[in-house]
Order: C-alpha cells, then structure tokens, then sequence
C-alpha cells in the first residue's frame, strides 16, 4: 500500500482530545512568568540607543503575553488581560506553544496505548 493510501492512526475522537489537551497546557503556561526585551510604541532615544524595554512576559516554553507598558499595571501580564487586550497576544507563539504541546501530547499518547495487533 502506498503512502498515500494508508489510513491516519489518529481517531477523530483522539485528534480532538490531543488538541484539547495542547490548548488546556497552553493555557495553563501562562502562569510561567518571565521577562524579555520587547520594542513597544514607546518614544524611542535617539540612535544607537535601543528602543527595547524589559517587560513582564507569560507562557513556556515560548512567551506569548507580555505586559503592555501604557495599558496594563506594570509588571503584571494575565492571559484574561491578553484577551482583554489589556496585555499584548502573541498569537505566533500561541500558536508555537500548541504546536509542542500537541507534539508531546501525541508522544505520551502513543507510548502509553496498549500496542495494537497488525493484520
């Protein structure tokens, strides 16, 4: 049988608790608090100085909240105020975040199922 033809070995059902497991993980990153240089729409010095700041930043392994410097309370940053859109969303990172979630997810998933009989 060729690759093409060959059947997924994820059930619905189990695709949608994969991905509902790397969500619910996403999520609870956001409790890992960090800080990064960030360019924000602050006055910048002029050159060479950089406009990057440090700034608060949730989510592991890749930050994808971080404190908004005019909006939010400084040195907080919240996944509710993210959406909110008092704290800045990096969706990319989000999105990253899923990505190894659902990765590791479907790693455990597969080393803890029983081995299936072949045909």
């Amino acid at each position: 049988m060729s690759a093409s033809h060959r059947r997924c070995p994820w059930s619905p059902l189990a695709l949608a608790t994969l991905l509902a497991v790397a969500l619910a993980l996403t999520a609870a990153s956001s409790h890992v608090r960090g800080t990064r240089l960030e360019v924000q729409d602050w006055d910048c010095p002029p050159d060479p100085a950089s406009c990057a700041r440090p700034v608060v930043v949730r989510g592991f392994p890749f930050p994808y909240i971080s404190d908004y410097h005019g909006i939010s309370p400084v040195g907080d940053a919240t996944l509710i105020d993210a959406l909110l859109g008092v704290d800045l969303f990096h969706a990319g990172a989000f999105c990253a975040n899923v990505g190894v979630y659902l990765a590791l997810a479907a790693g455990a998933w597969r080393a803890l199922r029983p081995p299936r009989p072949r045909p």
